[in-house]
Formats: structure tokens, sequence, C-alpha cells
């Protein structure tokens, strides 16, 4: 069932801001250090699991300078089915 717009315009204008961008930021470099501290040299295939982490990976991925492989791939909790129930 898609969400209407004023549902989502009013989600945006309730939430709350839990990390401003600086300090995201901060945290993505130190992940991207360590991460490529520990996988230089290793040619790693990187996952995207879309569509929650597309934005996250759009951020980190530039910050990885080793070579490496990117695929992505989709997960639902439908199974066969064309929606969910339980969890």
């Amino acid at each position: 069932m898609p969400i209407d717009l004023d549902h989502i315009q009013r989600t945006m204008r309730e939430a709350d801001c839990l990390a401003d961008s600086a300090t995201v930021d901060a945290a993505l470099g130190r992940l991207a250090n360590d991460i490529t501290n520990t996988l230089r040299d290793t040619n790693p295939l990187v996952y995207v699991v879309m569509n929650g982490g597309l934005i996250f990976a759009g951020q980190l991925l530039p910050r990885l300078h080793f070579p490496l492989e990117v695929a992505y791939l989709h997960a639902t909790r439908y199974g066969h089915a064309l929606q969910g129930n339980l969890l």
C-alpha cells in the first residue's frame, strides 16, 4: 500500500534529528578508515542492501580508496506472497 504525500511531509516535519550532518560525516570518515585498513589488500565484494542501504553506500563507497567490487541485493520478508503479514 503506497503512503500518500501528506503523510510523508507530516512525518518529515515532525521528525527529530538524531545526528547532524557533521556528526554523520565524521562517523563515515572513521568507518571508511577502519574498513580501508582492514580490507585494502583483499579486493572485496561489497553488497548494498536495497533500498535502505542506498544512501549510506552512496556516502561510504567514495571514501574507500582500494579495489573493490559492488553489487546489490533486494531483501524482502514477503517470500512468494504479494504482501507481508508476520515478522
